[in-house]
């Protein structure tokens, strides 16, 4: 799948830099990869994957998502008044996430061409359609 959001996205739109600080690089990165993870559940229920460009809405949400497990890896509930913040903005993203899924919410993505999700050998033709699979037979 694709990374949705990087350790400077958090920084920028979901932790402070001094909650940041405290948190080791390594598990910054491993939670924006599963932040991305989990969005990739959501959104593979809508679109082929992985998505090719996605809009600011997809990192921010895959941010928030982000800071509350790199909270929970580090066991950090001493964030200086932040925990209620990266509470209610992961509750936010999660909801937000369920209606990408859902199709109530749509955010601007690219996504590879649709796959042959049948396994079977596909027609083309230039002419137009003859009807075929357009409610019954004539």
């Amino acid at each position: 799948g694709s990374q949705y959001c990087t350790p400077t996205d958090v920084g920028q739109y979901a932790l402070n830099a001094v909650a940041l600080s405290r948190i080791p690089p390594t598990v910054q990165t491993a939670q924006c990869i599963a932040a991305s993870a989990l969005m990739d559940s959501r959104f593979g229920g809508r679109w082929p994957l992985p998505l090719l460009t996605w809009d600011l809405s997809v990192t921010m949400m895959t941010a928030y998502i982000a800071a509350k497990l790199m909270i929970d890896e580090t066991g950090g509930s001493n964030m200086n008044g932040s925990d209620d913040t990266v509470e209610t903005n992961y509750d936010r993203a999660i909801a937000w996430s369920n209606g990408v899924q859902r199709q109530t919410i749509h955010p601007q993505v690219t996504f590879t061409s649709l796959p042959n999700t049948y396994g079977l050998p596909m027609v083309r033709s230039p002419n137009r359609s003859r009807g075929w699979g357009h409610g019954g037979v004539g």
